[in-house]
């Protein structure tokens, strides 16, 4: 545009030299105006350039370059912490899990639509069921018995459990048992005592008889060999131990306590070794 207009001037300027050289130098003063308003334009431009650039680059690269320096400071910092000892290093937060089943099938994976009505779409039901059991000879108080599958049916088709029993052994009036020992106490009179008997001793296999010599004191203990508590499994069989007392006669009336008198009187210190010893100790 700036060229057209000074040939215009130009060929205007033929017709009047004065006039064209007056024309001229105002074109030229008008392109020294002109050049002279066109520079700072120019810069602008190329500043705005320049910035449009820069705001690119910051926009695009800075969020790249900010997680590469993260990334690179994240490896440094683990390599740091994997040359700490373990009694320096930082306690790493701990971490719970839980797990549960499905409330709705409990872990079986199958939902029942329609369950029985007696056992819930469980499988089994309770009942009492009444079971023959075979009690070995020799088995103690608080011992177990275990019967192989009969037990509580098994779940999701599983194998029935075991029953336990555990035994308890009824007190005996008579007899007392300390292992395979059975303990008993009998009863002797007097004369028994005194001139020897043949008592009629009971065992847990019935009575047996048994002599007990004469001049048995009371408190005696008298062992029957083989008449025990029979071993688990068959392993031997324990003893009775009998104690015997005497028994004080009663009620006595007037003529048995005359002649009993006249018996003690019959008796000297030499019938009664030990109630000679005892009292002899403590004369002064």
């Amino acid at each position: 545009m700036e060229t057209s207009i000074a040939e215009a001037v130009v060929l205007e300027a033929l017709a009047d030299d004065t006039a064209a050289e007056t024309t001229v130098v105002e074109t030229t003063a008008a392109d020294t105006t002109a050049s002279g308003s066109a520079m700072p334009l120019g810069a602008a431009l190329i500043t705005g350039i320049i910035a449009m650039v820069l705001i690119y680059l910051l926009t695009t690269f800075l969020p790249k370059m900010a997680a590469a320096v993260d990334k690179a400071w994240d490896s440094i910092s683990g390599k740091k912490k994997k040359n700490i000892p373990d009694d320096k290093a930082e306690p790493s937060p701990a971490r719970v899990s839980t797990s549960a089943p499905c409330q709705r099938c409990g872990g079986k994976g199958k939902i029942i639509h329609q369950p029985c009505p007696k056992c819930g779409g469980k499988g089994m039901i309770r009942h009492r069921k009444t079971i023959k059991v075979s009690i070995p000879a020799g088995i103690d108080n608080g011992q177990t018995i275990s019967l192989r599958a009969q037990g509580n049916a098994g779940k999701n088709g599983g194998p029935a459990g075991d029953l336990l029993i555990v035994v308890s052994v009824r007190p005996h009036e008579i007899f007392r048992r300390e292992g395979t020992s059975v303990l008993c106490e009998a009863p002797i009179t007097f004369t028994q005592a005194v001139l020897g008997a043949e008592l009629e001793i009971p065992t847990i296999d019935g009575k047996v008889k048994y002599t007990i010599p004469e001049g048995t004191q009371s408190g005696t203990t008298f062992r029957l060999k083989g008449k025990g508590i029979p071993g688990l499994n068959g392993r031997g069989r324990g003893d009775q131990y009998v104690t015997v007392y005497i028994e004080t006669p009663r009620n006595l009336n007037r003529e048995q306590k005359e002649a009993l008198k006249k018996f003690s009187e019959s008796l000297g210190e030499k019938n009664y070794e030990e109630h000679k010893s005892f009292f002899g100790k403590f004369k002064l």
